[in-house]
Formats: C-alpha cells, structure tokens, sequence
C-alpha cells in the first residue's frame, strides 16, 4: 500500500523585495518526505534553506505552489489551523537554543505545553520526566540557561521540541553554536530520535560532514534544488 508522505511540496515558491529588486528565496521546489526519514537540506548561504525551513514550519506562506502535511493541503489554512499544526505535528530546534533566560530547564522545556490546550499537563510532565532522563539532565533540570552548558542548552531545546510528541522535527543549524563534542552529541541525538522513535528529521546544514550522516539529501543553490538522494 502506497504511503502518505509526511510532508510534500509542489512548485513552491518564495519571493521577497528588496527595494525595487525581487529576490529569489525558493523557486519550483518538489519534494517528498515519507515518514521516518532523515534528511539533510544542504547549501550555501543565501541558497534558500532558511527560507525553505519556514515554508517547512508553517512559519511563513509560499506565492506559489502547494504544501501538503500528512496529505492535508496547509498553506492556505488560517493561522488558528497552522498553529495547530506547528503545536501538535511540528518539533523546532534552532541555532540559538531560544531557551527563556530567567526559567529552568524544566520550564522551558514544557513551555510549548501552555499552547496546546489538547494535552494533559500530567501526562506532558510524565513524558517531560521521562525525556530529561533519557537526555542526562535530571539532575539539571531546575538550573537555569546561563547555568547550562551550549550543549546542555541544547539538549533542552531537543525535549522541548519532542514535548507534544511530534512526528516532525524541524533542526536549523542546531550545531552552529556548540563545539565539535557537543555537535556531535546533539547529532547522534537526532540520529538516536530517527531510528530508535521513528521520527521524521529535517536538518539544515551547511556542513558536508554533518550532512552525510542523514540518509537522504537535498542541494540548494540559488533557491533551486541542484540535486536530491
């Protein structure tokens, strides 16, 4: 039986103004993403992966084309639906952690829970108590940001997305600020969340090496894709 890829798109794309100049953020992208893949979005500066990230999170709209998730057309859904959907479906884990300074790492990573009135609070704290294990940070989990190291910092942002149990995450240069030892931890993370919890992974990178370990590829240059495996 033929699968319903997680995430589809079809001659999407994104312009923005600059002045009197249009410029190209994603042009005429196709691609599909069946559930439990692991893919890496590869480019460099200025190619269109943080646009296509957007697109991808439901955090912005393309002029063109059509963006589907788990077979439900979303880009033209209202605001309410894809709140919904980036709530419930959709796990974000940024470059720059976006962790609240002056809240805990318990805290913090619940935060997404306060947004999502379906999910019952115990439950999220039983599987928040359960992921802090799974991370290494039971122990830390009532220190603050700036008590934490970048990888730990991390490692919140990972339970954080992972909170409402979403079949997507969503990684945009999630080793940018760490040195090579923690990036290499919140990638065998990743990896670890991909084939042990069968969740679909989309990481941005401009990092060839980072790249290699997804199992699937995606080039842009230009806001074109160049090349998929």
């Amino acid at each position: 039986m033929k699968r319903t890829p997680v995430l589809a798109l079809e001659g999407v794309s994104k312009f923005y103004h600059q002045g009197d100049q249009l410029v190209v953020g994603v042009k005429d992208v196709n691609w599909l993403v069946q559930p439990g893949e692991f893919w890496a979005v590869v480019g460099a500066s200025g190619s269109g992966k943080s646009t296509l990230l957007h697109l991808l999170g439901l955090l912005d709209r393309p002029q063109r084309g059509k963006i589907y998730l788990d077979g439900w057309r979303v880009n033209y859904q209202r605001e309410e639906r894809l709140a919904y959907y980036r709530n419930q479906k959709l796990g974000f884990v940024f470059q720059q952690f976006n962790l609240l300074p002056r809240t805990s790492a318990w805290e913090n990573a619940l935060l997404p829970v306060w947004y999502n009135p379906h999910l019952d609070r115990r439950q999220a704290e039983k599987r928040a108590r359960k992921l802090f294990h799974y991370f290494g940070l039971w122990p830390r989990r009532r220190h603050f940001p700036n008590q934490l190291s970048g990888g730990e910092q991390q490692r919140v942002a990972l339970i954080r997305a992972l909170i409402c149990d979403p079949r997507i995450i969503l990684a945009d240069e999630p080793t940018g600020n760490l040195d090579s030892r923690s990036g290499a931890e919140v990638m065998d993370h990743l990896e670890r969340l991909n084939r042990e919890f069968g969740k679909t992974v989309i990481l941005v990178t401009h990092n060839s090496q980072l790249a290699r370990r997804a199992g699937h590829h995606l080039w842009l240059e230009d806001g074109q894709v160049i090349k998929k495996e």
